[in-house]
């Protein structure tokens, strides 16, 4: 029923007549605030137990009535602002109604209109919800106003139940056949969504999540935009995480954990991610996410800091262990972007690390890692270079080196990749110019059986599959065991100037 419908206050004091066993409560603090003040302006004398009950019963009589008269009053005045579009004034008086006399349903009803009328619609369900409570007599307009504010505020189930009430009570109700619909086919979506999350299809989670959204009058379930952080998560889509962190609410323990996780995950602000937990456990003081969240990200940095002390002191396996044991504490967990920007950190120092104590092969691993999960990162893709030109990937390490150039974050790094490139060009170009005998590393007197086995361990070596896709190193090789696996072709080539 609209708040227009409230104009006569007659008929509304006859429907909604307050409710006698809910007044019963209040009724007793009343009597003893009376009796107080009663008993402050009488003589003592005049305080015997009959006269005193007498004077508190016409004096609770009187406020009652004095109550549903202010009550009666400002509900007038809600009832006039509404009709002028004034929904929050409206809000304002139809809030003090409900003060003066919190028992007469109308003005709950008139409230749950404005929130309706400010898309509020967490709070005109607390109203509508409460007008069910105490004994509404239902219609189907109430429940067309409350299966719009559970859908808007992502409650699909309620909201076809309450629909469903509804059509039950009017079945030509278009209003209430249009949001059927809606709804059954927001359940659809609410559906497949959860389909994808059990079998991990990030992105039709976070299609399915913006269509529920885009279709949603209000914000919609806080656990939508959860599950939205979560599958950029998943999928490793740091700067989308970030941004959406905006959607999470600050006021929940768990959004705050979440958003914290986000932060340390992609490597951003640090001091953010310590105050986002601080103030989660502010709100829970046991939040086990947040405690078990905050404990690790000191241990994970406390890691990192012993690494890089143990290196700068040259102590190279103290710094990998602490490395190794970062790793461990980060995990590989897809729900949390398989260790996340911050794993990616961790890696692509295990690799310089490598790189500076000869173990070339390990370095390329661990930067190759890193890369996987940061891609375009310039200390990784340095590195990736330096190793790769060590082991004879010259065609590589010259891809790897213009890749760095592009992401270099000042003159320095610029300057020293440059240098790297000139040596890797160098290399390259050498290692092109090789006689086949050499490039292959085989004698001139070798076997069919040696130029085999040599032929494939340059091309394990060299396969672009392992090289980033660069292939011309590997080309040669093709071409250098092409002529000397022939006799025809060998011998020509050997005739030819070198």
């Amino acid at each position: 029923m609209p708040v227009g419908a409230f104009l006569d206050m007659d008929e509304a004091r006859r429907i909604h007549a307050p409710m006698d066993s809910a007044t019963e409560e209040s009724s007793v603090m009343l009597r003893l605030q009376i009796e107080q003040q009663l008993a402050a302006l009488t003589s003592a004398e005049d305080r015997s137990k009959d006269v005193l009950s007498k004077a508190v019963d016409e004096r609770i009589r009187v406020t009652k009535a004095e109550a549903l008269a202010d009550a009666e009053n400002f509900g007038k005045i809600g009832v006039g602002y509404f009709k002028k579009g004034d929904h929050g004034l409206a809000r304002k008086y139809f809030t003090k109604a409900i003060a003066c006399a919190p028992m007469t349903l109308v003005w709950w009803e008139s409230r749950a209109d404005t929130y309706l009328a400010l898309k509020e619609f967490a709070k005109a369900v607390s109203d509508l919800e409460i007008l069910q409570k105490f004994g509404a007599t239902p219609s189907s307009s109430f429940f067309v106003k409350i299966s719009r504010s559970y859908m808007a505020t992502g409650d699909i189930m309620s909201a076809i139940q309450s629909i469903d009430a509804a059509l039950g009570i009017e079945p030509e109700n278009t209003s209430a056949q249009d949001i059927k619909k809606e709804a059954l086919r927001m359940r659809e979506h609410l559906n497949t969504l959860h389909s994808a999350q059990q079998h991990k299809q990030w992105t039709t989670v976070r299609h399915e999540v913006n269509e529920l959204r885009s279709s949603c009058e209000g914000p919609g379930a806080p656990e939508w935009k959860t599950w939205l952080v979560r599958a950029d998560i998943a999928e490793r889509k740091w700067h989308d995480a970030l941004s959406n962190l905006s959607l999470l609410d600050e006021t929940s323990a768990d959004h705050l954990t979440l958003r914290a996780l986000v932060i340390f995950l992609a490597d951003s602000d640090l001091d953010a991610m310590t105050k986002a937990l601080n103030d989660a456990l502010k709100m829970d003081p046991d939040h086990a996410p947040a405690k078990s969240l905050l404990r690790r990200s000191e241990d994970v940095m406390r890691l990192s800091q012993d690494a890089m002390s143990a290196f700068q002191a040259q102590d190279p396996s103290t710094a990998l262990q602490k490395y190794n044991q970062g790793l461990a504490l980060l995990g590989e967990e897809e729900a949390e972007g398989r260790g996340g920007l911050m794993r990616a950190r961790f890696l692509s120092n295990q690799a310089f690390v490598f790189f500076q104590i000869g173990k070339y092969a390990e370095a390329l691993s661990s930067a190759n890692a890193s890369l996987t999960l940061g891609p375009s990162r310039f200390y990784p893709l340095w590195t990736r270079a330096r190793a790769q030109n060590a082991l004879g990937r010259h065609d590589a390490a010259v891809e790897d080196y213009k890749a760095a150039l592009a992401v270099a974050p000042d003159d320095n790094a610029r300057r020293n990749t440059n240098n790297g490139l000139g040596v890797a060009k160098g290399d390259l170009q050498k290692c092109l110019q090789m006689n086949y005998y050499d490039l292959l590393g085989v004698s001139r007197r070798f076997s069919l059986g040696d130029l085999t086995k040599a032929y494939r361990n340059k091309c394990l070596l060299h396969h672009p599959d392992k090289s980033n896709g660069v292939d011309l190193i590997f080309k040669a090789l093709q071409e250098a065991y092409a002529v000397l696996s022939d006799p025809q072709l060998r011998g020509l080539y050997d005739r030819r100037p070198h």
